[in-house]
């Protein structure tokens, strides 16, 4: 990895550390770690659409049929 990449890749984490930091002390809250698919499960048509998407350009044919009672 090259010595410029590995700065901003430690420099976008200590910005994100400190914006939890920072909302931590605003809002007078505990940090909570909401899992790492939280942002799958916020914007759950987006990430299945491009999913879809990509399984379309690799020449898959795709239907797409929820599962009842969520999550497999």
């Amino acid at each position: 990895m090259r010595a410029s990449a590995l700065h901003d890749s430690r420099s976008a984490r200590y910005g994100e550390l400190a914006r939890i930091i920072y909302h931590m002390l605003k809002k007078g809250t505990r940090y909570q770690d909401l899992g790492p698919d939280y942002f799958d499960r916020l914007n759950e048509r987006a990430v299945v659409s491009r999913a879809a998407a990509r399984l379309k350009a690799l020449g898959y044919e795709v239907t797409l049929t929820k599962q009842l009672g969520g999550a497999a």
